[in-house]
């Protein structure tokens, strides 16, 4: 197909689609892979929960994978007075741990949600939480969850904290004499070739005007170790980069 050229094709939530490709270079099919992870499916746990139950999750492509359903025991035996509370999020906490997640999603009604994360915040845990509300538990709750478009912005908001971060770190070095930014682009290629890029910043009108020499440098970069953000020109840190030219770039060391 031609630059700038489309196909329209129907495609629905649960079908899979195959797209062949005479060659695919490997750095385009890394980029595909780190679509699937920017998905949201990069190994998060989903824990619905209220005062009564918590239902544990691992989300999956398409769906979720159970993993525990944990009882609060507030009428039972094994958990007597005020300390149901404490030892319901200790067996949540021990069964993360367990996962070992790179991100938990914790919804349900109520207060509950509110309350593990005060727990889980004095026990110092590692993963990266979010907390968010919803009608229901159990696997109700886990498909309300999926359905509710939460999982989707919270890994848009990840992408975007972490590439406005980057912006902010080369306009920190920008002046300075052994500067470990670059916003020129005979500057950004020569670093590059020298396996200096740690993260290379394009923004998507970028990679779509300057197709060839776009995809040489992203080769380049990802054969050299260094990590690829296509940035959208229309959010904060995207202008700052489409102010630079298009093209900006964090470096291991000074290539100058």
């Amino acid at each position: 197909m031609e630059l700038k050229t489309h196909h329209a094709l129907e495609v629905f939530p649960g079908k899979k689609i195959r797209v062949t490709k005479k060659k695919l270079k490997k750095y385009q099919v890394d980029r595909l892979e780190k679509a699937k992870i920017a998905a949201g499916r990069d190994f998060t746990v989903l824990v619905v929960l209220d005062d009564e139950e918590a239902e544990i999750a691992v989300l999956k492509e398409f769906s979720f994978e159970k993993k525990a359903k944990i009882l609060a025991g507030k009428s039972g035996k094994m958990f007597k007075g005020a300390d149901f509370r404490e030892q319901f999020f200790e067996k949540i906490q021990k069964k993360l741990e367990e996962i070992s997640p790179k991100k938990a999603i914790f919804a349900g009604p109520g207060f509950t949600k509110n309350e593990l994360q005060k727990y889980l915040q004095e026990k110092k845990f590692k993963y990266r939480a979010f907390f968010e509300s919803i009608n229901s538990v159990g696997i109700t709750g886990l498909n309300e969850l999926i359905k509710s478009g939460v999982i989707e912005k919270i890994v848009a908001e990840t992408q975007l904290v972490k590439e406005t971060k980057l912006v902010e770190k080369i306009l920190q070095e920008l002046g300075k004499p052994r500067s470990l930014a670059a916003i020129d682009l005979k500057e950004i290629k020569n670093s590059i070739e020298m396996g200096a890029v740690e993260h290379l910043l394009l923004t998507d009108e970028f990679l779509l005007s300057n197709r060839k020499e776009a995809e040489e440098m992203l080769e380049k970069t990802e054969e050299l170790k260094g990590e690829i953000h296509i940035v959208s020109a229309k959010t904060d840190a995207g202008k700052k980069i489409r102010g630079f030219g298009g093209a900006a770039a964090v470096l291991r060391f000074s290539a100058v």
